[in-house]
């Protein structure tokens, strides 16, 4: 029998900041003084995605990565046991990132991983958000 799921809580920002903190938690020796973790996600009958920052207080190093699993072509999976396995996934990149010194990048096209017989989309890429704000900023001529 099927258990019914509120995937407002599966998926609620408050689920979403929990998980923040406990990677945040889980990770703190890895991280700088001024690093914070975030994740975010969405779901929806097609597709699963969950999105992780890994980033600085002022955004000039912003480490962004996104996963996602297509609910279509993997095999039958409720929506915990997949936002479980996309984020068992993040887990796995973020313990040989850090244990690398930092070292080990995903790529910043989606690339194919499983998990058992589920397959996992993921992609990250660094960014400066501080510098394309500015950037922004003097665009648009709000510069001061």
């Amino acid at each position: 029998m099927k258990k019914n799921f509120d995937f407002t809580t599966l998926f609620s920002d408050d689920s979403f900041e929990k998980l923040s903190k406990l990677t945040q938690k889980r990770f703190i020796a890895y991280l700088k003084s001024d690093e914070t973790i975030t994740f975010s996600g969405s779901f929806d009958q097609l597709a699963l995605k969950i999105d992780l920052s890994l980033s600085n207080k002022d955004r000039s190093f912003y480490y962004e990565i996104n996963a996602a699993m297509d609910l279509v072509s993997n095999p039958p999976i409720t929506p915990s046991d997949a936002r479980d396995k996309v984020i068992d996934l993040i887990d796995q990149y973020l313990i040989e990132y850090f244990e690398s010194g930092r070292e080990v990048f995903l790529f910043i096209d989606w690339k194919t991983y499983t998990i058992d017989q589920y397959t996992i989309h993921m992609k990250g890429q660094i960014l400066n958000k501080l510098a394309e704000d500015m950037a922004d900023q003097l665009l648009q001529g709000n510069s001061h």
